[in-house]
């Protein structure tokens, strides 16, 4: 899962540089700012840039109490049937 922050992002370059068995990217658009769908856009840029399978989860959230944590399950939520289909997990 790659945000498009620094760190992720830097994650992912180096893991396709060292990694050599299957490797895919999966980002999300948590859908509460007007940005995230242009920032999903960019990962799967860069990860198809470096030759890299590339997925955008659209969650679609509502705004509200809890969103972190109510963003991270979803992200995991879109995350585990997406590997387990792929059969990265």
């Amino acid at each position: 899962m790659v945000s498009g922050g620094a760190d992720s992002t830097c994650l992912m370059h180096v893991l396709a540089a060292l990694h050599d068995g299957p490797l895919e990217v999966l980002t999300v658009d948590h859908g509460l700012r007007p940005a995230g769908a242009r920032e999903a856009a960019d990962v799967v840029a860069a990860a198809r840039g470096l030759g890299l399978e590339a997925h955008v989860a659209s969650l679609g959230m509502d705004p509200g109490p809890g969103a972190q944590e109510r963003a991270r399950a979803l992200r995991l939520d879109a995350a585990r049937p997406l590997a387990a289909a792929r059969r990265l997990a």
